[in-house]
């Protein structure tokens, strides 16, 4: 939804819910070696990486919508040039919420590369819809100039539209999720767990103070989106009559 078809001050199919996909990644992580030197006695830059179970942006569209139009006509040439006060309201949303599902094979891939993540943060198929997102209300109101070309007989529109209903804030993905077998560290107070692929291969320093700190900021800060629609639109388009 959106467009000069149904909701002037928004771009084409710009009206969608947001969701966020999990999708498997690798981080690196680099630290400074004090023992690993290099030709000139200096320490060396290293690096590991970890899986990562991150979330990706997606518009999927809806499968319901609804939208209205008022408009005030001013004869200005006749029926030629035509001045127009509108105004554009709707939404669109995903009714049917158990149709949004990972594809099972990938997310059959996640489970196997995160074993835990089922229980740990509960990964299921179903993907979430970000709140505020669906079914949200837009709505435009602005001015008009429509312009009947002689010719080509198609009228030429020009408008500008205020958006006095849109979506302006920050959308925050949920938070990544690394498994406890790479980071886990129960001297450091985690519990339930035994001691991880990194604490236990990367020396107890370069672990306590450089990497696991990186790891955590990472963990503490999941993705977002700033989701700023326009609150104005200026456009001008040629439509076409049949």
């Amino acid at each position: 939804m959106g467009g000069e078809s149904d909701i002037r001050g928004f771009d084409i199919r710009s009206i969608t819910p947001v969701t966020f996909i999990p999708v498997a990644t690798t981080q690196q992580f680099t630290y400074t070696c004090n023992t690993c030197l290099n030709g000139f006695g200096g320490p060396t830059q290293r690096a590991v990486n970890v899986p990562v179970l991150g979330y990706t942006i997606t518009f999927p569209g809806g499968d319901t919508q609804g939208y209205g139009n008022v408009e005030y006509r001013i004869p200005i040439v006749g029926s030629t040039v035509q001045a127009v006060l509108f105004f554009d309201g709707g939404t669109n949303g995903i009714l049917r919420k158990n149709a949004l599902q990972l594809d099972k094979t990938g997310f059959d891939n996640l489970t196997t590369q995160f074993p835990t993540a089922q229980h740990d943060i509960s990964l299921t198929r179903q993907l979430g819809i970000s709140p505020g997102t669906n079914f949200r209300l837009r709505g435009s109101t602005g001015i008009e100039f429509v312009v009947q070309l002689p010719i080509i007989q198609a009228p030429f529109r020009v408008y500008y539209a205020y958006n006095i209903h849109r979506l302006h804030s920050q959308l925050l993905a949920p938070q990544d999720f690394i498994e406890a077998s790479e980071i886990c560290d129960p001297s450091l107070g985690d519990k339930g767990c035994t001691l991880g692929r990194l604490p236990a291969t990367l020396p107890p320093d370069v672990w306590r103070f450089q990497v696991r700190p990186t790891i955590e900021q990472l963990l503490k800060n999941p993705g977002s989106l700033n989701y700023f629609e326009p609150a104005r639109t200026f456009r001008f388009t040629v439509s076409r009559t049949f």
